[in-house]
C-alpha cells in the first residue's frame, strides 16, 4: 500500500509528538508499505543523521524564515502549525497526482483541536489517533494556582468549541476513519462522527529489548514516579498517599524522577509530611537510563490528572513494572486489572483520592506484585509499535 503521512513533528530518538511521527512511519515501512512523510524542514538534520528507514522517504517543508523566527518557543506555534497545514496541501496535491497514493494519514500533531486539509484530496483519509479531550477533574482543581486554573478554563472553552469549529468539521467530514486516544476525546466530536470513531492509542512501545524482571522478595515496597513535576501530574496526591501508606509499611521507598516548576513546592510538602527521608529525588535522566529505574522498582505510581498518552506507563509495563493510576486519559485506557490498579476518581475530592491511592498501595503484597508484573509485560506487548498500526487501514475506501 502507498501511504502519504502528514507528520509535522517527526524525529528519531525523541518522545512525545516527534517520537509518534517517527515511529508510525518506521513501523508502516517495516510492514512493507511504501511510505512518504511530509514533515518540517526543521527535522531534516536529525532524520538524516539516523539510520535510514525501510520503505520510507521524507519530503521537507517549512514556512518562510521570518515566520519561523516569530514562532520561537511556544509563541505563535498554533498559528504557524495551521499555516503549515494549509501550505502542505499544495505539496500533497502534486504528490497525489504523481504517486497515486492509496491512503493519506494525518499523524502529528496528535490534537483534536488542530485541522488537516488533506482529506479534500479525494484519497481515503485517516485522521489520528488524536487527543486532547482530557481535562483535570473539577474537584481536583481546588489547589491550582489562579494562573493554572485560568489556563485550564480556557482549555475547557476551546475544547467545547471543537464541535463548532468550521475547520475541524471539515476535517471530520473528509475523514474515512477517525481515531481518538480516549473516550474523553471522542466526546468532543460532533455526535454524527462519534459512533464511527475508534479509540486507539497514538503511542506504542518497543518491546524488542524489554523483558520482565524477576524482582527479589523484599519487605519494603519500592515505588517510582517518572515525569514532569507539574500540578496536573497529581504528584501532590501521590506524596500524601505515600505518607499514609508509610503508617502501614514504614520501610517503603519512593523515587521521583523528573523536573518542573512544582519541584520545590513538592519538596516543601514532603518536609511538612515528614517523609523526606523516604524519598529520593532524581533529576531528569536520559531515555536509555530509564530501563534500570523500572527494573529496580516494584510499581510505577502515576496519578496524572490529565494525560492523553502516558508513555512512561507503557515503558514501565514493558519491564514488568505494574502501574497505579487514575481511571482517566491515556493511562486509564492502557492499565487494566491484569497489569495494574486503577483508582476511580469520578466525582471525588482530593482526600478521597488520596485514601484510594493508599488503599491500592496496600494491596501490593508479594503474590499480587508477581501476578501484576507478569501481566504488565504481556499487556505491553499488546501495545507495541508493531501492533499499534495493525488494522488502521482495513475496510477503507473513498466515500
Amino acid at each position: 500500500m502507498k501511504i502519504l503521512i502528514s507528520a509535522y513533528a517527526c524525529e528519531p530518538n525523541r518522545g512525545s509528538e516527534p517520537g509518534v511521527g517517527w515511529n508510525w512511519a518506521k513501523e508502516l515501512g517495516l510492514k512493507g508499505h511504501d511510505v512518504t512523510v511530509i514533515t518540517r524542514l526543521n527535522n531534516k538534520e536529525s532524520i538524516e543523521q539516523a539510520s535510514k528507514l525501510t520503505n520510507v522517504k521524507f519530503i521537507y517543508y517549512d514556512l518562510p524564515e521570518l515566520l519561523k523566527k516569530w514562532k520561537k518557543g511556544n509563541r505563535g506555534v498554533h498559528l504557524y502549525y495551521f499555516l503549515w497545514q494549509l501550505c502542505i496541501y499544495k505539496i500533497a496535491k502534486k504528490l497525489v497526482v504523481e504517486e497515486q497514493y492509496d491512503v493519506i494519514h494525518h499523524v502529528t500533531f496528535v490534537s483534536i483541536r488542530q485541522p488537516s486539509f488533506l482529506g479534500a484530496l479525494n484519497v481515503p483519509f485517516v485522521f489520528g489517533p488524536v487527543a486532547g479531550g482530557e481535562s483535570i477533574p473539577k474537584l481536583q482543581r481546588a489547589g491550582m494556582s489562579i494562573r493554572a486554573t485560568g489556563r485550564e478554563k480556557i482549555r475547557d472553552c476551546i475544547n467545547g468549541l471543537v464541535k463548532y469549529d468550521p475547520f475541524m468539521r471539515l476535517t471530520f467530514k473528509s475523514a474515512n476513519k477517525i481515531f481518538v486516544t480516549s473516550e474523553e476525546t471522542k466526546q468532543l466530536l460532533p455526535r454524527r462522527y462519534q459512533k464511527e470513531a475508534e479509540v486507539k492509542l497514538a503511542i506504542g512501545v518497543d518491546t524488542s529489548d524489554s523483558f520482565p524482571v524477576e524482582r527479589a522478595a523484599e519487605k519494603k515496597l519500592r515505588i517510582l514516579y517518572v515525569g514532569n513535576f507539574i500540578y496536573l501530574k497529581g504528584i501532590h496526591l501521590a506524596l500524601r498517599a505515600f505518607a499514609e501508606f508509610l503508617k502501614v509499611k514504614p520501610n517503603a521507598k519512593f523515587t521521583l524522577v523528573g523536573k518542573g516548576e512544582e519541584k520545590e513546592k513538592l519538596q516543601i510538602l514532603a518536609s511538612e509530611l515528614n517523609i523526606t527521608s523516604k524519598l529520593e529525588w532524581v533529576n531528569w535522566v536520559a531515555q536509555d537510563e530509564l530501563p534500570l529505574l523500572y527494573q529496580k522498582n516494584d510499581v510505577l505510581l502515576f496519578p496524572s490528572l490529565r494525560d492523553s498518552g502516558g508513555m512512561v506507563v507503557l515503558e514501565a509495563l514493558s519491564f514488568g513494572t505494574p502501574v497505579i493510576c487514575f481511571n482517566i486519559g491515556g493511562p486509564g485506557t492502557i492499565v487494566n486489572e491484569s497489569c495494574g490498579l486503577k483508582v476511580n476518581i469520578d466525582n471525588i475530592c482530593d482526600l478521597q483520592a488520596i485514601k484510594r491511592l493508599k488503599e491500592q498501595l496496600c494491596k501490593l503484597d508479594e503474590s499480587t506484585l508477581k501476578k501484576l508484573s507478569k501481566g504488565a509485560f504481556m499487556e505491553a506487548k499488546r501495545h507495541s509499535w508493531d501492533k499499534l498500526s495493525e488494522g488502521v487501514y482495513e475496510n477503507i475506501n473513498c466515500s
